[in-house]
């Protein structure tokens, strides 16, 4: 053990035990002294305590920072779970409006196109003859009233004003409704451009077979319009209908 001993005859152990021989350093002079008693050492240097508060501080930060961080992530989770719930809610809300009101128009044109049939049975008895066919007078007359009627008038447009209403909702139906939807308005154009082509020519009898052929076809297809509108027609509009027929 070394000791040294300042001015003022203070010394300061650094090492040292019971019995120990150390070497005393005064200012002038140098000497072996024996360590009778036990020594009690003091370490110099920098105190363990800050080191230790610092340890700890450290730690409580960095609990403190991971419970902040864990907080503001379920907050954000919360956040973003509440958002995903009220745009879901929208969505459904939305669909639900374009539901109901592809229904309607759906309902309301198929009662127009079904009062179109109904009210042309004796065109619906029309037999094509085939090649060399020459139909009566009285067939080219219920079939060029049809095609006059279908073919001028509002009656007609109000019925392409509810096809383009349900082409344009037709994006945003269920992928069922939507194809009826588009089988609609193909049969539908089809049939009003062999009535419309029929309707702008004489109707000579030598053209009758052909332009009540035309009629034909045109008839046929708007009864297909009929049938394939009964998937777009929503079961509640059904199911009002049905209430209301019972009463």
């Amino acid at each position: 053990m070394i000791v040294v001993v300042q001015q003022g005859g203070q010394a300061k152990v650094h090492v040292g035990a019971h019995r120990d021989t150390v070497l005393v350093r005064s200012v002038d002079t140098l000497r072996a002294v024996q360590v009778v008693e036990p020594i009690r050492v003091r370490q110099e240097g920098p105190s363990e305590t800050p080191l230790v508060v610092v340890t700890v501080a450290l730690v409580v930060a960095t609990i403190a920072l991971v419970w902040v961080t864990g907080y503001y992530a379920r907050k954000s989770y919360r956040l973003q779970q509440d958002q995903r719930t009220a745009d879901t809610a929208r969505e459904n809300a939305r669909n639900r409006s374009v539901a109901g009101r592809i229904s309607y128009v759906a309902y309301m044109l198929q009662r127009q196109l079904r009062s179109w049939v109904d009210e042309a049975p004796a065109v619906a008895g029309i037999v094509d003859g085939g090649d060399g066919w020459q139909p009566s007078h009285l067939d080219a007359g219920f079939a060029f009233t049809l095609v006059q009627k279908r073919t001028r008038g509002e009656h007609s447009d109000l019925a392409e004003q509810r096809v383009e209403r349900l082409v344009t909702d037709a994006p945003e139906a269920a992928p069922q409704v939507a194809a009826a939807i588009w089988s609609v308005c193909v049969l539908f154009n089809r049939a009003m451009g062999e009535m419309n082509t029929a309707g702008r020519e004489p109707w000579l009898p030598a053209d009758w077979p052909e332009k009540i052929r035309k009629t034909l076809r045109a008839y046929a297809d708007i009864a297909r319009c009929v049938v394939l509108l009964d998937q777009v027609v929503g079961p509640e509009l059904r199911a009002a209908e049905a209430a209301i027929e019972e009463t």
